[in-house]
C-alpha cells in the first residue's frame, strides 16, 4: 500500500506534456459550423515526442475561401502547458491549458489584455468548446490530420 501511495504521489508531481493534455485531439481534424455558412476546422499534430502540439485552424466561407486562420503551439513551460495562439489579424494570445479526464480548462489573454477562461469537453467523436471565443461551439471529428495540419 505504501508503494502505491509513493507512486501516486510521484505521478501527481510529474508535469503534463502537451501530448498528455491534448491526447484524443492529436492526429485528427475537427470541424464546427459557425453560422453565416462558415465552417471552422482545427487539425492537431504532435512533435518532439509530445513536447509540442500544433493546432492549425482555418475558417472558410460557403465558397470554401479562407476568411480567418490561426496556429496554436502548445508547449511545456515550468511544469505546466502553455500556448501561444497566432491569428491572421496579427494577434498573439498566450494562455495555459490543463486536463482532468475528458475536460480541458485554461485561460487565454485576449488582445485587449483581459484574461478569459476556456473549457473543452472531449467526447468520443466530438468536443464542445465554451469560454473565450464564439461559444458554445460543437466540433465533430472529420478525419485524420495531415503532416502539416490542414
Amino acid at each position: 500500500m505504501l508503494a502505491f501511495l509513493i507512486l501516486a504521489a510521484a505521478a501527481a508531481q510529474t508535469p503534463a506534456t502537451p501530448g498528455d493534455v491534448m491526447a484524443g485531439f492529436v492526429g485528427s481534424c475537427w470541424q464546427a459550423e459557425m453560422g453565416s455558412n462558415n465552417a471552422d476546422t482545427h487539425c492537431f499534430s504532435m512533435s518532439s515526442g509530445g513536447g509540442l502540439v500544433l493546432d492549425v485552424h482555418k475558417v472558410r466561407d460557403g465558397q470554401k475561401a479562407v476568411v480567418y486562420e490561426g496556429v496554436t503551439v502548445y508547449r511545456a513551460d515550468a511544469g505546466k502547458v502553455t500556448f501561444g495562439y497566432y491569428n491572421s489579424l496579427g494577434n498573439l494570445m498566450p494562455g495555459t491549458m490543463s486536463r482532468s479526464g475528458d475536460d480541458l480548462t485554461g485561460t487565454v489573454v485576449m488582445p485587449n489584455g483581459t484574461t478569459q477562461e476556456v473549457h473543452w469537453h472531449l467526447n468520443t467523436d466530438s468536443y464542445d468548446a465554451t469560454g473565450a471565443f464564439p461559444a458554445p461551439v460543437h466540433y465533430r471529428k472529420i478525419g485524420p490530420a495531415g503532416d502539416g495540419g490542414l
